[in-house]
Order: C-alpha cells, then structure tokens, then sequence
C-alpha cells in the first residue's frame, strides 16, 4: 500500500471524511463546492523524495495543520530512513532552506518557527511560494528571493533484474536523490544561501576529498569540495543563532551574481535489514560504501535530469486532467519512499512495498 498523502493523515490512518471527499473529487469534480486546484497552486503539501528500493527518504512541504490534530509548522519535515514512519511526525524534524541579505533572514517554513532558524527570521510569503510536482521532480520557485531549486527522483525501466547489465541495475537502484538549487541576487549587496537540517550529523569528505558533507545515521548529504561552506557548531549558530544544532551547506551569492548548489542526498546502509533471512540492502551488492554512492550521484546526474524530464513530458501527454496528474505524481513519489528491495547471503532476492506508517513490524 502507497503511503497516504500525509496533509490528509490523521495519526495511523486515513480519516474517513478524507476518503470520501478524496474519492467523490476525482470521479465527479464538479459534486463540490470548494474549488479544486492544481500542483502548482497548493504548494504545502508533505512529499517524499527517495530512491528506488532503500525505504528511505527527505519529505519536506508541510507548513503546518493538516487538521485539527497537527501540531506546528515544519514538524512533518525530515530524513527518514530504514522506516516507514513519517519523518518528524514527533516533533523535531524540519528542513532549512533559507536566503540571508543584510541581517535578514527568510526560510521556507519547514521548521518548528522562524525563531529555530534566527532571531531575525521569517518565512517567506506563501503567496511568493510555486510548487510543480512532476513524477520525479519538486520544482519550487519564490518571487522576490531570486530562489529556485527542483529535486530529482528519478524512476527508471528495467524490465528484467536478471537480464540486466550491472550498469542498469546501479542506475535503478542508487540510493541517491539530487537537489539543485539556484539564487538570482538582484540585490547590490551580498546575500547567503543556507540548506541543511537540525539534525545531528558528522562532517565528512567522500571518494578521497571530491566531495564534502554530513553523514546523518544512514543518510549522507554532500556537495563537490569547495563550492559551498559547511557550518556546524559554533559556525552554524554564528550564522544562524536560532540554531543551536544540526548542518548547513552556506552559499555566498555576490551582489548582481547568480550562484548554484547541487546537493546529493544519499542512504547507505551495510547492517543486516531483516534479521529473519538475514537480508541487506541489495544496493550493496552494487556499491561498496557510501563514496562510491554519492560519487555515482554526481556522475550521473546529467542522465538523471534528462529521464526526470522525459517523464514529466509523458505525463504532461497522458491526457490526464490536472488533477489527476498530480495524484499520480504525488503517489509515485511516495511509492519510492515505501520500496525496499533485499539479497540475503545466498543471492536471493526481495521486492517489498511496506504499507507506509502500518509498517509497525517489519524491520525486528
């Protein structure tokens, strides 16, 4: 079962008020009242982003109630892996992408509070805020901040695990997703780009100093070495004094200058998964440590972008309303995060879709 779209969860399961209106909306969109709308004009929405077959994830996008029994903005926001537990769901969790010009800081509201970032902080205006979710991208846009950046999960085809190459199966199963982020200053003064999480981690290079970042439990997080600053510690509540823990990646963007950041989110896990068949990941029968999986991020990422376009172009193409569009975008990108694909030391294989934030015994 597809994880539910989590903006309608309520605690374990669907509500069933949700169900019916879900269910009475896209058969008959004309038996509401309210007005239905499209991606791009509900942009607050939890969604995951995850590779193929590592039950792993970064799901941003909630600002907030999702109902009565939601607690605060930016709870439902995090890295969740090895779980099919919504990241955050217990407070805590959040997502930092913020751009700083002359004292002022302004953050899309995937945090507890503008006061968690800085003493100066607020979120930027959501009517300045445009989501286009596509099968394998989340492309967001702020007016007036000279911000873009998509996110890449993309789902290739393999018809055949044992007629393919092995560089088919390490293209369909890197555990890796890829976030690009852009900043237009227009300003005549200097601004700063910050990206990262309140979350403990451990700086780190990767594939002998290439490359840079933060190693979070399972999940890495990194940059080419020297295109960015990574803070921490005193640096990063220097910086940032609502802070007081986690990483950031920080982006000098000059006055009149146009700066990009490209960012790998990887998992890697070598421990046993499934203690009853003894079963790792099967991603590790594929990549050797997590270096070799951000170095073949960053390798790839060309390909990635253009199999993400090709099936945003089939989708656009479908014939579909807009409506359903993003229903499927939305439920392929969950689909991703609940996949998890084992090899136990015989070679034999698994395919498993875990039900979501059901999956309460799979992983004793």
């Amino acid at each position: 079962m597809v994880r539910p779209p989590r903006e309608l969860a309520r605690g374990r399961r669907w509500h069933p008020f949700w169900l019916v209106a879900a269910a009475l909306a896209a058969a008959t969109p004309g038996a509401f009242a309210f007005t239905l709308l499209s991606s791009n004009q509900i942009p607050f929405l939890d969604v995951d982003h995850a590779p193929m077959g590592a039950c792993s994830t970064l799901a941003y996008g909630l600002t907030g109630a999702s109902g009565p029994w939601a607690a605060s903005r930016g709870d439902w926001c995090g890295l969740g892996t090895s779980s099919g537990a919504i990241p955050g769901n217990n407070g805590g969790g959040g997502v930092l992408i913020a751009v700083a010009t002359g004292g002022t800081v302004q953050a899309l509201p995937f945090m507890a509070s503008p006061a968690s970032i800085a003493s100066s902080a607020t979120y930027f205006a959501d009517a300045n805020t445009h989501r286009v979710l596509t099968p394998c991208t989340d492309q967001w846009t702020i007016d007036n901040a000279g911000l873009v950046f998509t996110h890449y999960t993309p789902a290739w085809h393999m018809p055949s695990l044992s007629a393919a190459t092995l560089a088919e199966k390490q293209r369909f199963f890197l555990p890796a997703t890829m976030i690009q982020f852009t900043v237009h200053n227009t300003n005549n003064t200097p601004e700063d780009f910050y990206f990262g999480l309140p979350a403990a981690a451990t700086q780190t290079s990767f594939a002998s100093g290439a490359y840079q970042g933060f190693v979070a439990g399972e999940a890495v997080l990194a940059v080419p070495t020297g295109s960015c600053d990574l803070l921490a510690g005193a640096s990063l509540t220097a910086a940032l004094n609502g802070m007081s823990r986690g990483f950031a990646f920080h982006l000098a963007v000059p006055a009149g200058q146009t700066r990009s950041l490209t960012v790998a989110v990887a998992f890697y896990r070598s421990a046993v998964v499934d203690s009853r068949i003894s079963a790792s990941y099967y991603y590790t029968s594929l990549f050797s440590s997590a270096d070799s999986v951000v170095q073949a991020a960053f390798a790839g990422f060309a390909d990635a972008q253009a199999r993400c376009q090709q099936l945003a172009s089939a989708m656009a193409n479908a014939g579909l309303n807009a409506y359903r569009q993003f229903l499927a975008c939305h439920a392929l990108h969950s689909y991703m995060a609940n996949t998890v694909c084992l090899i136990d030391p015989a070679g034999n294989v698994y395919w498993r879709v875990t039900e979501g934030n059901y999956n309460l015994t799979f992983w004793r």
